[in-house]
């Protein structure tokens, strides 16, 4: 476990292989580390799959995701059994699949990781001036978690590129237990869109009234003179990956 004081910035890198290894840390890593490498002193969490680095900044630390959240094999092994013939029902639960890495991830960094603030940020995330050591802090105001919503299909979606998590929030336990429900248990399988972002949006909607948790619209508004996310499909364009699932084409899971 890598010992930290107060923030923590968490990376989840999604799962190498010999053909997909540049694509993905072209897509995932390299800009994010460069940027953060730049503009960044806070300590940062890496979540590598299959996958280790030894020659990091003192401001990191990097955690074996197999070793480290053996629950989620659990859920590779139910998405690889669920799937039959139909198309379009294999690219739900790929996608399902595809973005679970990332709440196993957030599960795990707030249930284990000692700091009063956890961001999480995808690897696809660049940081583009220099952000200080508050700067998630004062953001986040309290919260127990500051969040970008959006309604999709109907129903409200966290874009969920950047959350900040409040540790110290009174309703944390209440945040995990959702998690927990979601995809320890699966329930989260259970929406006709099973992304991590209708998930989260699930608990941000149920609990409107309480004002907990912090929206701001829209996404990256904020901070956009601080952070940019290269969102969407079209960053698999002349890559191996595939657009549901984000790995390679030969390799749907």
């Amino acid at each position: 476990m890598c010992i930290r004081d107060r923030l923590n910035v968490a990376l989840i890198s999604v799962k190498f292989d010999q053909v997909s290894f540049k694509d993905h840390i072209d897509i995932y890593g390299t800009k994010f580390m460069q940027s953060l490498n730049k503009f960044c002193n806070i300590p940062i969490t890496l979540y590598g799959e299959s996958f280790y680095r030894s020659d990091l900044p003192g401001n990191y630390c990097m955690q074996n995701f197999e070793d480290t959240i053996p629950e989620h094999k659990d859920f590779v092994r139910y998405i690889k059994s669920s799937i039959g013939t139909d198309k379009k029902e294999t690219n739900r639960l790929q996608k399902a699949l595809r973005w679970s890495y990332k709440s196993f991830v957030i599960i795990h960094a707030l249930k284990f990781i000692p700091a009063d603030l956890i961001v999480w940020l995808d690897g696809d995330v660049v940081a583009t001036n220099p952000i200080s050591n508050n700067f998630f802090e004062s953001i986040n105001k309290n919260f127990l978690c500051t969040v970008y919503p959006q309604i999709i299909y109907n129903n409200l979606h966290i874009e969920s590129g950047l959350v900040i998590f409040n540790k110290k929030h009174f309703f944390m336990d209440d945040l995990i237990q959702h998690y927990i429900e979601g995809y320890y248990e699966k329930k989260i399988l259970s929406l006709k869109k099973p992304w991590d972002g209708f998930w989260l949006g699930d608990f941000v909607d149920k609990n409107k009234s309480k004002n907990i948790c912090q929206r701001i619209t829209p996404p990256f508004s904020n901070v956009s003179d601080y952070l940019r996310h290269n969102v969407g499909k079209q960053k698999f364009i002349n890559t191996h990956l595939n657009k549901y699932s984000g790995r390679t084409l030969d390799f749907p899971l």
